[in-house]
């Protein structure tokens, strides 16, 4: 087992559905999406022109929403893939002990 983790790549790491590290790095991207939008707020909320507000929102705002649906999306994704790696791991057990099972009769 810790031959095969040896030769795990940097982009293995990311693409293997029992990888956990895409989800944090979602997790990351989701909390900057919410800073932006935090700090958007912030220099919004200081102008009460609205023609000096735009700039802010589009700078931080509007990235800032989209980081956040990105990262949201990246997580549903990979908790998708993880869970259909665990059924097909089931689905192989079950085969399995259901041959075994028949060749023991």
């Amino acid at each position: 087992m810790a031959e095969i983790d040896s030769r795990r790549t940097p982009w293995r790491r990311l693409t293997d559905p029992a990888s956990m590290l895409p989800i944090y790095l979602a997790i990351a991207v989701v909390v900057l999406g919410f800073a932006m939008l935090g700090i958007g707020w912030y220099d919004v909320a200081r102008q009460t022109d609205v023609s000096q507000q735009l700039p802010y929102v589009m700078s931080t705002g509007l990235p800032g929403v989209a980081l956040v649906i990105i990262g949201a999306l990246i997580i549903n994704v990979c908790v998708r893939r993880q869970d259909a790696a665990h059924r097909e791991r089931q689905a192989r057990l079950l085969v399995d002990a259901l041959r075994e099972f028949r060749e023991s009769q």
